[in-house]
């Protein structure tokens, strides 16, 4: 299996970089550059970490990137490059996934201007646009970040993917400055919104997590009459 990954992300190294015949500069969907990054570590070969810097440093910047349907390049993330990012903005997975593959990078590559452009995302997502729970991107449209201090009690979206991925983006920092504010935002984050996505029984699991108890008691009858 790892010979197979190694060959895949070897072909998109070639169709990317080398051959520029993909119909776009970075993926809509940032996943591709952690997967890489954890390639070069299991591996020790540079060039997979040179092809996760290079979909990071493409974003924002390539000419062939587009929005679908009724979204935006801020969608997904690929309005300005990302150095130049002030605020969280898009998709709230997305944009998270992004944020850990920079501060993967900003740490094995000691890159200084990647990792204030992490911080400076940081203290945007987590003094602006985070409910107390630690759940962020508070719109069901397109699962997104809205826009500073807007967090909605009844329409609270906090899918827990978004949270699960907070979590990991505040370990990487951790990693990079072992300061504690890093973990009491993951704790945050877990403790209310990844736990609460998971019901006691198991076998059950919950996309978003609405923060007023009387929105989630009318959801939750809306969903079951007979309660």
């Amino acid at each position: 299996m790892l010979d197979v990954a190694k060959r895949y992300a070897d072909l998109i190294h070639r169709v990317f970089c080398i051959e520029g015949l993909a119909g776009f500069d970075t993926p809509g969907h940032e996943e591709i550059e952690l997967a890489l990054v954890k390639l070069y570590l299991f591996t020790s070969e540079k060039r997979y970490l040179e092809l996760a810097e290079y979909f990071i440093n493409e974003r924002g910047r390539g000419k062939k990137d587009g929005a679908y349907g009724s979204f935006d390049l801020e969608h997904i993330q690929s309005h300005l490059p990302v150095r130049e990012q002030k605020t969280a903005e898009g998709h709230s997975v997305r944009a998270l996934y992004l944020l850990c593959a920079m501060a993967d990078l900003a740490r094995l590559s000691k890159d200084r201007s990647l990792l204030l452009s992490c911080q400076t995302l940081y203290e945007n997502i987590t003094n602006k646009r985070m409910y107390i729970t630690g759940g962020v991107g508070s719109t069901f449209r397109g699962e997104s970040f809205t826009y500073d201090y807007d967090l909605p009690e009844y329409t609270a979206y906090c899918e827990t993917c978004a949270s699960i991925a907070l979590a990991l983006f505040c370990r990487r920092m951790w990693l990079i400055d072992p300061k504690g504010r890093y973990g009491d935002t993951a704790e945050q984050a877990v403790y209310n919104t990844v736990l609460s996505g998971i019901s006691l029984s198991g076998d059950k699991f919950f996309y978003e997590n609405p923060i007023s108890t009387d929105a989630a008691k009318w959801k939750f009858n809306e969903s079951r009459p007979e309660a």
